[in-house]
């Protein structure tokens, strides 16, 4: 095995002091470099997108069902930079948004943990109109006031005492039907904290369907026909659902409703 390496050495040294033999040595380096870079290049396009490589592959063309299964995919999935205000009141921010997303919080990430910090921003946010405040700032002021739970996430002293810091006006409340009704139906808006599947809530067992664990959620307002719009800062799709009241007090073991008040006085002119 020595004998053959010295060979192989030997034969490398001898290739690169005689100059046309050095030039081929360089040139099939680079050549086999670059063959291997595409071919990873190749694998890895396979792997991360399998349906655009089949139909190119077969000449198919992508038809709407299919379309909107893929939409819906990246609705869950894919990251979004940019808040959602076009036709919303109060603001929807997603957790995975990666101006936010890594930043610590609750001994691990906003994207992991930061659905409570992320859903009193939308609320102030929307209130209050300062958009000074963002799912960071509001996670950092939770840690600051130690708040942040690495068990738990969201201490609930975020909703109420710290919500107040921020000018709001903030009450925890039933979380039976005709109480989101009713908050709702004045103008408030409401975050909810919605329980996993299987989960004893005050007025039934819940679906687990806004999570797997525990979530902060925003009650926007009401529909016409009176359903619950809501922003779920973990997903796009359900955040264009709409919900009957019984349904979302079923899923949920907390509420708190909010308002603000815009105190600002004008100076009289003295007659």
């Amino acid at each position: 095995m020595p004998k053959i390496a010295y060979l192989i050495i030997r034969e490398l040294i001898a290739r690169l002091l005689d100059e046309e033999k050095r030039e081929k040595l360089i040139t099939g380096l680079i050549i086999g470099i670059a063959t291997i870079f595409l071919f990873l290049t190749f694998i890895y396009y396979i792997i991360t997108s399998p349906i655009s490589v089949l139909l190119k592959v077969t000449g198919a063309e992508i038809d709407s069902e299919i379309s909107q299964i893929l939409q819906d995919f990246k609705n869950e999935n894919h990251i979004k930079d940019d808040a959602i205000y076009e036709g919303r009141d109060i603001p929807l921010f997603f957790q995975f948004d990666t101006r936010w997303a890594n930043h610590s919080y609750a001994g691990t990430t906003i994207k992991i943990a930061g659905c409570g910090p992320t859903s009193l921003a939308m609320v102030v946010v929307g209130l209050t109109g300062d958009t000074s405040v963002t799912p960071l700032t509001m996670a950092d002021f939770s840690t600051s006031r130690g708040w942040a739970d690495s068990r738990y996430g969201s201490s609930w002293e975020l909703m109420t005492t710290g919500a107040r810091e921020f000018g709001l006006n903030a009450e925890q409340v039933s979380t039976s039907a005709d109480s989101i009704v009713e908050n709702l139906s004045q103008g408030k808006v409401m975050i909810v904290s919605t329980c996993y599947k299987g989960y004893n809530t005050p007025t039934g067992v819940s679906t687990g369907y806004f999570t797997n664990g525990g979530h902060f959620i925003v009650l926007t307002g009401l529909t016409e026909d009176g359903r619950v719009k809501v922003n779920d800062s973990w997903s796009e799709k359900k955040s264009n659902e709409t919900f009957t009241p019984e349904f979302i007090s079923n899923e949920i073991k907390g509420a708190w409703a909010y308002s603000y008040d815009d105190l600002e006085i004008e100076e009289s002119e003295e007659i």
